[in-house]
């Protein structure tokens, strides 16, 4: 093989490697970071900071489908410490949609689906481990709204007034933030963990909330992006966005992709056609 045919081929390999990258075909992850207000709580300021404060969410979402969504709020550390209406106050459940619907401002809807969520056993949202230990994995649930199998006699949703018997001021009352107690009845796609964070994760410096799961068994045919939302039972802060798969949201679209990488291997085979036609008039 000649210099020029060398050349070109080392060209057309580059190509096809590129595009692959491009396209995601080597990404192992994606982080999304999903931001919220600053002091745009519901709470008075207290010791320094708005108790129920939320600030980011960040979303590592795995190519084995690993995903862990890492939530930064004051409230980290606090469950059952306050009251609101006729109960406790404690952590919400993470809310997961899968198909997002946007507003004019192209940002989540509140219209969105939420059709599975990470849910936390009730004992454990108020639990004193979450104050005292709050770096050790305590057992969760990804579950579904969609199919009504796994519900008895709880509501699959409850809201803001289910747990705490008020609409609030303002009012927040219809407000989703968990799915139902878990009594062993759901059906569940998997058993992952959440626990309180107090150290940086060196994307912030507060206190956060971690939930890590799989969604493979949820059988998505090939989810490029999912709806999060999350909130404490009282809802005095909402954060919600959309995290994206890896190679998702800066990825050349699919048929795009595809063309390219065709085209690229395409090139290879000339280059390897012309080499072997061209060795065989030299012989």
């Amino acid at each position: 093989m000649n210099k020029k045919h060398k050349s070109t081929l080392r060209i057309a390999s580059m190509l096809v490697a590129s595009l692959l990258v491009s396209t995601g075909s080597f990404a192992e992850s994606k982080i999304s970071h999903i931001t919220d207000s600053n002091n745009d709580s519901i709470g008075s300021y207290s010791s320094n900071n708005y108790k129920y404060e939320t600030k980011d969410m960040f979303v590592t979402w795995s190519s084995n489908n690993d995903v862990n969504v890492q939530i930064y709020t004051n409230f980290a550390g606090r469950s059952g410490t306050s009251t609101f209406g006729t109960s406790k106050i404690g952590y919400g459940d993470l809310l997961i949609g899968t198909n997002p619907i946007f507003d004019s401002n192209n940002e989540l809807s509140n219209a969105t689906n939420w059709n599975y969520a990470f849910l936390l056993d009730t004992d454990d949202r108020y639990g004193s481990a979450r104050n005292t230990n709050p770096t050790s994995d305590t057992a969760g649930f990804l579950i579904d709204y969609t199919s009504g199998r796994q519900f008895t006699n709880w509501k699959e949703k409850n809201t803001v007034k289910d747990w705490h018997g008020v609409d609030g001021n303002p009012p927040r009352g219809d407000e989703i933030v968990t799915s139902a107690y878990y009594n062993g009845s759901q059906h569940v796609y998997d058993q992952g963990t959440w626990k309180v964070a107090n150290s940086s994760s060196g994307m912030s410096t507060s206190k956060h909330l971690s939930f890590s799961f799989n969604i493979g068994s949820l059988g998505l045919s090939d989810p490029s992006q999912l709806a999060f939302r999350w909130a404490m039972t009282c809802a005095n802060d909402i954060i919600q966005g959309v995290a994206y798969a890896p190679g998702g949201n800066n990825q050349v679209p699919e048929p795009a992709a595809l063309a390219l990488i065709l085209s690229g291997l395409a090139g290879l085979g000339f280059v390897r056609r012309r080499r072997t036609t061209t060795e065989q008039l030299e012989a």
